[in-house]
Order: structure tokens, then C-alpha cells, then sequence
């Protein structure tokens, strides 16, 4: 999948308002100017990965960007039914490709140098997993701050930048899954049956990603006041932990693919359009959806995160205790 969600300018709009939303609360650390422009610099960092054009590059990143969901069928899979686990993902659509490849997707591995576009794409476990991480080190943070005396302030500093870092990084996919044109194998024009006329521009993607928050100016400060009282509750699950969460964020997204199409035909991301107002409102509220989320994400690593207990009894026998 060549194409990206959201050119720098939204990944940026999509951190900040998520910044925004977590509120007072939040420490410090992860509000303040330095940081809110160390996250939005982040924020498009893994499509800057993508411009290495390297095969061993594009394998691990391309498909982590989305998830085509109509191909999900064809691997004996639903949303609902995909499994946790990234690589319980992989085998199970293995499983199925071996045994009716009379159904499997028509793959020619001639036209996929790096070979990342055989499978429907990683999104929500990428998601799922930089969430973990980030857990893990608001976890390792708690535990260094509550044994500062022996962890010290530049362990504290590091704990501090890798949680901005993961932050930032997190930011992407998350935005990424808000842009309806990345859960969907129509991304970037339609594909197949075409009753509806919809556009077959490959051009489309590129044009929502930036076109349409270029030409109407959208900027995040704009946007303060349509966001909610609170970032989007997630949980914890038995054995998925957040995954189900994201795949439902997922599938809200995907079921704006045929209205971002019917909007495109009616000319609606056009500037020159009477109906450019409604495109507008339409990728505003997808970046709001994507912060939401994001933040909800954020707020629960951090929140749920508790406390190291191997590192605990480390500085605890270190203390003398």
C-alpha cells in the first residue's frame, strides 16, 4: 500500500488535540512546549521510515499503517474473530490460505519487491503493541520515581524521554486508523464493482491526507472546542488487553469508506465546491475522532500502569530495606 494517512500537517493536528484532551491531569513532563513539539515531530515519524524505499523497511512498516477489512473474509477471518496476537494473525491466515486457495487474495509476489501487501495489514496489532510499550515504561517511570534516592534524576530523565518517544510514535498508527481510506482496500480510488461511480483517482488518498486540511486551513486550535470532556474510555481485557477496543475503533472508522466516496462525487473536497464546507467538517471530525482515541490510549498506559515489582525489590535490597 503506497499510499499514507495524513500528510505531517494532520499527524500534527491529531497530537495536539489529544495533547489538549488530556488535560491538567496529565504531568508535566508531557504538556509542556518542548514536549508538545518533540510529540507532533513524532508524530510522522513512521512515514519518514517509509521513505528509506528499502525492502527490509517496507516488510516491517508498510502494512502496520492499516487494515484493509473486506479482505479479512478472504482469510477466514472477521473483525470480531481476529485473534490478539500478531503472529496468531499471521498463522491463522496461513492456515486458511493452504487450505482454499481457491479463496485466498491473488497475490503476485513479481510486483511486491518488498514483500509487505500480501497480507490485509497490521494496523490494530501495531497499535495494540506500541500501547504495551508504552505501559511498560510508565511503569518502569513510577517505580524510578518512587526510589529516586536510588534511581537518580538522570534514570528519571530517560524514563521520562523514552514515554514521549512511544507517545509520539503511538500518535501515527492512531492516527492513521482515524482516515477511513486506511481500513479499507478501496484506499486509494475504487476497486472492482463500481455500480456507484465512485473515483478511481489514485490520486484521492493524497488529496485527503493534505489536500483538503490545506485548502480549508484546518489547524488544531480550531478545533479545541469540538473536542470532548474526556479522551475515550479504553480497558484492559483478559488476554486482548486493549486490542478489541482498537479493532472497534477500527471498524468506526471503516464505516465512513463509502461516505468519504459519496462525498468526493458530490465534489465536497473540492475548494470551489458550495458543498467544500461539508468535506471539511468531515475530515475536522475524523482528526477529532483520531485524538480522542489517541488520547484515551495515553491516558489508560498511564493510569493502569502501576508498579515494577522486580525493579521494586532491586532498589529496595539496593536501599538496604
Amino acid at each position: 500500500m503506497p499510499a499514507r494517512a495524513w500528510d505531517e500537517e494532520g499527524h500534527v493536528i491529531v497530537t495536539e488535540l489529544a495533547v489538549r484532551l488530556l488535560g491538567d491531569d496529565a504531568p508535566e513532563f508531557i504538556r509542556n512546549a518542548a514536549a508538545r513539539a518533540r510529540l507532533s515531530f513524532l508524530s510522522a515519524e513512521p512515514d519518514r521510515w517509509r521513505n528509506m524505499q528499502l525492502p527490509p523497511m517496507g516488510h516491517i512498516n508498510s502494512p502496520d499503517h492499516y487494515i484493509d477489512i473486506e479482505l479479512l473474509e478472504l482469510y477466514g477471518l472477521t473483525p470480531q474473530t481476529l485473534p490478539p496476537f500478531r503472529y496468531d494473525y499471521v498463522a491463522a491466515m496461513v492456515r486458511h490460505k493452504a487450505a482454499h486457495p481457491d479463496q485466498a487474495y491473488h497475490y503476485d509476489p513479481s510486483k511486491d519487491n518488498d514483500r509487505s501487501k500480501e497480507w490485509p495489514g497490521f494496523a490494530p496489532y501495531r497499535i495494540s503493541e506500541l500501547y504495551v510499550q508504552l505501559k511498560s515504561s510508565w511503569r518502569t517511570l513510577n517505580t524510578y520515581e518512587k526510589y529516586a534516592d536510588v534511581a537518580g534524576d538522570a534514570a528519571i530523565q530517560n524514563c521520562r524521554e523514552d514515554i514521549v518517544y512511544l507517545m509520539g510514535i503511538l500518535s501515527h498508527y492512531v492516527g492513521d486508523c482515524a482516515q477511513p481510506l486506511h481500513t479499507t482496500k478501496h484506499f486509494n480510488g475504487w476497486v472492482g464493482e463500481n455500480p456507484k461511480g465512485y473515483t478511481t483517482d489514485t490520486k484521492f488518498h493524497q488529496h485527503i491526507d493534505g489536500g483538503v486540511i490545506s485548502a480549508a486551513k484546518i489547524r488544531a486550535e480550531g478545533l479545541f472546542e469540538r473536542l470532548p470532556t474526556a479522551p475515550r474510555a479504553v480497558a484492559e481485557q483478559p488476554e486482548s488487553g486493549v486490542f478489541r477496543d482498537v479493532v472497534a475503533y477500527c471498524l468506526e472508522t471503516f464505516a465512513w469508506v463509502e461516505p468519504i466516496y459519496e462525498l468526493e462525487k458530490r465534489g465536497a473536497f473540492r475548494a470551489e465546491s458550495e458543498s467544500f464546507a461539508e468535506g471539511t467538517r468531515f475530515i475536522e471530525d475524523r482528526l477529532v475522532a483520531g485524538a480522542v482515541m489517541l488520547a484515551g490510549l495515553w491516558d489508560a498506559a498511564r493510569r493502569d500502569a502501576g508498579i515494577d515489582a522486580y525493579r521494586e525489590k532491586s532498589f529496595q535490597r539496593r536501599r538496604g530495606e
